[in-house]
């Protein structure tokens, strides 16, 4: 696709485990982390906002982070609300 960085290819990583609640959280993209601390957005680096990671995409693929379903989009699609398949809405 123009204007689209070529895919990567596919990098072998370890199988997830799930945690004490059975739930496998996973990066929802490939990238750098970064604490949010170092973030240069003032809201998300305060903390304000929870804890959390910032993830500097490697490429143009963003993924659930679980299995579950979409429980609310914000108009502008800059924030995706996700129901788990447990009933956790994250």
């Amino acid at each position: 696709i123009a204007g689209l960085p070529k895919a990567p290819a596919a990098v072998a990583t370890p199988a997830p485990k799930p945690d004490a609640d059975g739930m496998t959280l996973l990066a929802p993209m490939s990238g750098s982390v970064l604490a949010l601390d170092q973030v240069t957005d003032a809201t998300f680096a305060s903390g304000v906002l929870g804890d959390g990671v910032a993830i500097i995409p490697v490429d143009c693929r963003v993924v659930a982070p679980f299995a579950g379903e979409v429980a609310s989009l914000f108009e502008t699609k800059h924030a995706i609300g996700l129901l788990s398949d447990s009933g956790v809405e994250m």
